[in-house]
């Protein structure tokens, strides 16, 4: 079942949750269905074709069209075939009986370019009327292009937003062109210029964390906020009066401080904020850095704190630390910690009394750890606390009494022996990356495969991975017959990356490979993936001087490839 399919409906309409309906003799037709079976029915069908199929605005009292509300109420552009776009944006655009969804998904995971195909191919006067409508927007793996568009044309359309959840788009390491994206500005005038008043609730994600400063308007409604920021500068100019109502809180930041300036006075700018998660990533926060930070909440009833590698051995104190809690949060009921520390000769490790923690000691390379944690883990399904630093493949054991496994859903494999664990140890795992060889045929729950630059594509066997949907390779091909390799062990790949040789000659010569179809080419989409619904890959600097736009992109393709012959 695809996600498109699964964000759609009710927890109540799941396959595991319905019983098996005896079909009665009375049954004759379609609408002789119960609601909970027509419903099953819908969850065998993409989105687009449950409304193709049953939806009719011009008869809104229909059973079946008001049985499938959340298909056209909550719309998610993402992963869909191209037919399948052109039909939903065609219903965006209809005059008569226009969609107008509550909520609306933009999504580039898979298919790099939705955004930029919505923005660019639907007129300005119907996006602008689809965005008035809006109470959700979400935009995944966008660019600063895309915010740049909502900013400058749409912002002020957004009169009934009540959520916000941006995704900013991770640039490739091997990226040649190095592209200084400005999101900071455009996000900033999202969040604190004053237009976006019903807002109450945002999910901010930046690679690199978001940059604050002074001179931003205090967001007056903001209720929920979730954020990666830069630095812990960033989290005080938060803190000190930029979203004074808010009342739960999630940040995570990026880098260690950069400026030498002093800690800012403490007040009391957060009075209603209850909820509060810290997770950093290594940055060196040592505990007056946390006083500070508490000095903004006094009313917090939930602290969850994650920090790695902190040099002050205050944080596995356990009184010292409890001290510390008790005199700034007088109303505190949950405590959910994880903390590493790397032990030095003075270091002085005392349990905890009112919260208790388990305590791990490990050795990773030439140093000592100590690892303290409460427990359950995770406490619920948004903790998000980050376990020790560990070097060695998947080597989990330095969490005896903590589940990890269980809860991974992304899992990376280096030796031949874990491979064979997929099924027991690593159970709920539908992503897998890998240097390996794969010799065993993968769980079914496995759809994502990312094979590493180490991975040897001329020694892979002939085991048919009949579930690999998404597969990205790392490392470039050395010639067109790796992918007759990678084709024949993964003949239903629907989202593909490949990178192809830096030889122009070879690099064509895939290409070809790829997209020739010897007089078939009008019913598949490639000659080796026929599902294939996406494909990425990168030109190298003698490419790039011949394309600079999408033109020469297409005009590139149909020169070299049989592209042209596609209808679309």
């Amino acid at each position: 079942m695809s996600k498109d399919t699964e964000y759609l409906l009710d927890d109540d309409d799941s396959f595991s949750r319905l019983s098996i309906e005896p079909l009665y003799h009375n049954v004759t037709c379609l609408l002789d269905l119960s609601d909970k079976i027509l419903l099953r029915i819908c969850r065998y069908m993409s989105p687009a074709y449950v409304l193709y199929s049953f939806y009719t605005p011009e008869m809104p009292n229909m059973r079946l069209h008001r049985l499938i509300v959340n298909y056209y109420t909550k719309i998610k552009l993402g992963q869909m075939t191209y037919n399948e776009y052109k039909y939903l944006i065609s219903l965006f655009s209809c005059s008569n009986y226009p969609l107008r969804p509550e909520s609306l998904i933009l999504s580039n995971e898979h298919v790099t370019c939705v955004t930029q195909r919505y923005f660019n191919y639907m007129y300005t006067d119907v996006i602008r009327s689809v965005f008035v409508n809006l109470k959700y927007l979400t935009l995944i793996d966008c660019s600063s292009f895309d915010l740049d568009d909502i900013v400058a044309l749409y912002m002020n359309d957004l009169i009934q937003l009540e959520y916000l959840h941006i995704t900013v788009r991770k640039l490739a390491e091997h990226n040649i062109i190095v592209c200084l994206e400005p999101w900071d500005t455009s996000i900033g005038r999202l969040l604190f210029d004053g237009l976006l008043s019903t807002v109450h609730t945002v999910n901010i994600e930046l690679p690199n964390g978001l940059l604050l400063h002074k001179l931003l308007r205090p967001h007056q409604t903001l209720r929920h906020v979730q954020i990666v920021l830069q630095t812990i500068d960033d989290l005080y100019i938060l803190l000190s009066g930029l979203v004074p109502n808010v009342e739960t809180m999630s940040v995570e930041l990026r880098q260690a401080r950069l400026l030498t300036c002093l800690r800012p006075q403490c007040t009391s700018s957060c009075p209603r904020l209850t909820e509060f998660t810290l997770l950093e990533p290594r940055i060196g926060l040592i505990i007056d850095d946390i006083k500070c930070i508490f000095g903004y909440m006094p009313a917090l009833h939930k602290l969850t704190l994650s920090i790695r590698d902190t040099p002050d051995p205050i944080f596995c104190h356990g009184p010292k630390f409890e001290s510390i809690l008790n005199e700034y949060f007088p109303y505190l009921c949950q405590f959910d910690y994880t903390m590493t520390h790397r032990i030095m000769t003075k270091t002085f490790i005392k349990d905890f009394i009112q919260w208790p923690m388990n305590v791990v000691f490990y050795a990773n390379e030439s140093s000592q750890w100590v690892h303290i944690f409460s427990v359950p883990w995770p406490s619920n399904k948004n903790d998000k606390r980050r376990l020790p630093i560990i070097n060695s493949g998947c080597n989990t054991s330095v969490l005896p009494s903590v589940k990890r496994d269980e809860h991974m859903d992304h899992v990376k494999i280096t030796m031949k022996n874990d491979l064979y664990q997929l099924k027991t140890r690593f159970y709920r795992a539908y992503q897998l990356t890998t240097c390996l060889t794969i010799d065993i045929v993968l769980p079914q729950r496995i759809s994502k495969l990312i094979l590493t630059e180490q991975t040897p594509i001329g020694l892979m066997n002939s085991i048919v991975q009949p579930n690999i949907r998404h597969l990205i390779v790392q490392r470039r091909l050395i010639d067109e017959k790796e992918i007759s390799i990678l084709a024949h062990q993964f003949p239903n790949v629907k989202y593909l990356q490949l990178l192809f040789p830096l030889d122009r000659t070879l690099f064509v010569r895939c290409f070809q490979t790829l997209f020739s179809d010897y007089g078939t080419i009008y019913y598949k989409r490639s000659r080796y993936w026929c599902y294939l619904v996406n494909f990425c890959t990168t030109f190298d600097v003698i490419q790039l001087n011949q394309i600079i736009n999408d033109s020469d992109l297409h005009r590139w393709l149909i020169e070299n490839t049989d592209l042209k012959l596609v209808i679309h």
